[in-house]
């Protein structure tokens, strides 16, 4: 789980803000593609304000695998892909 900067999010009505980013691999084929589960949350201990899927393909999955961290990776990924900055 990695601290982001806080985003508001609109849900069930009430806007709340996330503060956290949660993140899973679901699916792996070890060939070309993988899935990844992410969850932005209110706190540490949960409270998911928006969640969905992930899916790298071709290149991004090769280098995905190449590099030293993949968990480290695949958090730069999804905060990529999902517009987020985290808090160090």
């Amino acid at each position: 789980m990695k601290q982001i900067q806080p985003i508001n999010i609109w849900k069930n009505g009430q806007q709340i803000q996330a503060n956290y980013l949660e993140l899973r691999v679901v699916h792996d084929d070890l060939i070309n593609s993988a899935t990844f589960y992410y969850s932005l949350n209110e706190s540490q201990e949960g409270g998911i304000c928006a969640d969905g899927n992930i899916i790298i393909l071709e290149q991004e999955y090769q280098d995905w695998g190449e590099n030293t961290d993949i968990n480290e990776d695949a958090f730069n990924i999804a905060a990529n892909k999902l517009n987020l900055t985290y808090i160090n």
